[in-house]
């Protein structure tokens, strides 16, 4: 029922979109994007085509040296005889756990899609030998029976590209941290090199929508590569250079759609940022222990910029889930990523094991002599769309989507307008987070600007959100509109204005000030257009906050402990006298996330009005 009314709505909007487009004399250009997905072209991009022509070489090359070899990763008759182990260990998922045994099922069924694929990118065994609740044996034994049991068919899990770049790391990376002897890794070599040739021929190529997952495909070429080439025999060595010049070619050139020149993410995503950086460190760890001295100067001032930019959200005293939340690792695991980053950076690395730091600084070894940690809270990201205003008690941190849209290469959501506060360190307004990545209202819910701490006008979204509203490839420029701007920002102060409310038709501009006082917050919002307008402005609170109404103003409180007061005043309408239009809060528990596949409850409260605009609502919120 709810995919049959989410259909319903996207249809509605690609329908007003043709009728806006006729009023503005564009139908035929409106009508041809409109059809343009018929197309075989559609989705075409220069840069993708050529990484991909370039790819195709390299593949030939590989096709070359199986020919002349007479083919590559055959068993010999003692991996075929090798003595099956007997092993049991809980694996703790995302939403479930399994008990590995000698006789588990790798294709087992799950309900959440992610459960099986974290199953099969073994990122889960990192976690536990990170805990030391995992040995190099046991370890050795679920790769074999991994590799053993799950040869590639088509029914067959783990055999998608992501996962097939996210297994390849995670084994060399465990290889490592256990100094698996080179004779114990012919099972898990062949196979490495099995799965990089069958990447080859299954990169993420989506066009214009092209993303990190491709990207990370490369990390596995280069990291794998590099392994490859470190084995020895002959044949081994030709495919790791094949490989590693893969990996190069897409990482070079594809770089700068993933990262600014700041170092900062372009999906809108604080959480994936810390992924992505770990890649880099991964992809430059590599570099300099194969001294590969090209690759350390391509990615060296890049890997730091990354770093910095990652910092910038870690140091907040409690994280901000900006966008997406990833499966892939927690947060808890790059704690230590501004401590161990410059060493790794600089080539500082060794491989002995290494305690003294966890999560991806317990993995990837950096010499202590570099024990200091970035901090680049005072950093601003302004060109990346974040922007920070902040007092001794106060701060608060907007993401302003430097685009128009949300498109399909990314994890940014449709939070035009939205904010994340703290006082003395605590959250206080917070975004609910997305707790899952299915195709269903839950998902859906938590991409919506009624899930951030902004406005919704008309029960409509402030952006064209790809699949949560439509689709912002099948619309023109001149429907999607004009990107929202900052117009005035001073270190206590700023003021953002947004036009996307006005694509269907009506001129509806939101003006959003916010200003910090010594222990306050002023916020203004005008609605400027014509007519009446549904106007709804939520705010999410901080995990464990609670909410009463007291008389006209509203009280966030812990423990019976009073913490703010929120005093709203009534609207303004067109500079008359102040006129009441029905206007109230609703408080309300909403389903909130921190980590993928989790959810807690928390309070939530909107304020709810008709009215005819302009409007202007004022809120003054004081901290006790």
């Amino acid at each position: 029922m709810y995919f049959l009314k989410k259909t319903i709505s996207i249809l509605l909007e690609l329908f007003i979109a043709q009728i806006i487009a006729i009023k503005n004399g564009e139908f035929l250009k409106s009508i041809s994007k409109l059809l343009s997905f018929l197309r075989s072209d559609f989705r075409e991009d220069e840069l993708i085509t050529e990484i991909a022509d370039d790819i195709g070489k390299l593949k030939a090359d590989l096709v070359s040296i199986n020919g002349l070899k007479g083919g590559n990763n055959k068993e010999s008759s003692k991996q075929r005889d090798r003595p099956k182990s007997v092993f049991s260990i809980e694996v703790k998922l995302l939403t479930t756990s399994v008990q590995l045994t000698e006789k588990f099922d790798w294709n087992a069924e799950t309900s959440e899609l992610e459960d099986s694929f974290l199953l099969h990118r073994f990122s889960w065994i990192l976690v536990l030998a990170e805990g030391q609740k995992i040995d190099s044996r046991t370890f050795m034994t679920i790769a074999n029976h991994w590799i053993e049991n799950n040869k590639y068919t088509r029914r067959n899990k783990g055999w998608d590209s992501y996962s097939i770049s996210e297994r390849v790391c995670n084994l060399i990376l465990l290889m490592r941290h256990f100094s698996i002897d080179r004779k114990e890794q012919d099972l898990i070599r062949a196979s490495i090199s099995e799965q990089l040739s069958f990447l080859m021929d299954h990169l993420e190529f989506r066009g214009s929508s092209t993303n990190n997952h491709l990207f990370n495909n490369g990390r596995a070429l280069y990291i794998g590569g590099a392994y490859l080439m470190t084995m020895g025999d002959e044949t081994t060595i030709e495919h790791g250079r094949i490989f590693q010049a893969a990996g190069i070619n897409i990482i070079e050139k594809l770089h700068h759609r993933i990262f600014s020149d700041a170092g900062m993410n372009r999906e809108g995503s604080s959480h994936y940022q810390l992924i992505f950086t770990k890649w880099l460190l991964e992809i430059i760890w590599t570099a300099h222990y194969i001294s590969d001295s090209e690759m350390v100067k391509f990615i060296k001032k890049k890997s730091q910029k990354a770093v910095e930019a990652s910092c910038f959200f870690l140091d907040f005293d409690q994280f901000p889930f900006i966008g997406d939340i990833s499966p892939d690792f927690d947060i808890g695991f790059f704690k230590d990523l501004g401590k161990v980053s410059p060493a790794i950076i600089n080539g500082s690395i060794f491989e002995a094991e290494h305690k003294s730091a966890s999560g991806i600084g317990y993995f990837l070894y950096a010499d202590e002599k570099y024990d200091k940690k970035l901090s680049y809270l005072d950093s601003s990201f302004q060109s990346d769309g974040y922007h920070l205003i902040e007092n001794k008690k106060i701060s608060m941190l907007f993401y302003i989507n430097p685009n128009n849209f949300v498109g399909a290469n990314t994890h940014a959501h449709s939070d035009i307008g939205s904010f994340v506060l703290w006082h003395k360190g605590k959250l206080i307004f917070d975004d609910r987070g997305r707790a899952t990545y299915q195709n269903n209202k839950r998902g859906d819910d938590a991409r919506s600007i009624a899930s951030h701490n902004g406005l919704r006008i008309n029960n409509s979204e402030p952006i064209v959100a790809h699949n949560l509203n439509s689709f912002p490839e099948l619309h023109t420029e001149m429907y999607l509109g004009k990107s929202p701007i900052v117009y005035s920002l001073s270190k206590r102060s700023i003021a953002i204005r947004f036009y996307g409310y006005s694509r269907r038709g009506r001129e509806i501009v939101i003006s959003r000030e916010f200003s910090i006082g010594i222990n306050d917050l002023l916020i203004k919002d005008c609605i400027e257009g014509y007519g009446y307008c549904k106007a709804e402005t939520f705010f999410h609170l901080g995990q464990n906050l609670k909410i009463y109404k007291d008389q006209n103003n509203q009280v966030i409180y812990q423990d019976g402990k009073s913490i703010a007061i929120i005093h709203p005043k009534k609207q303004i309408g067109k500079g008359e006298k102040w006129v009441d239009t029905g206007q109230y809060f609703e408080n309300y528990e909403v389903i909130s996330s921190k980590r993928y596949g989790s959810y807690d409850n928390k309070q939530a409260f909107v304020f709810r009005q008709k009215s005819k605009l302009p409007i202007e609502n004022v809120y003054k919120i004081t901290f006790i």
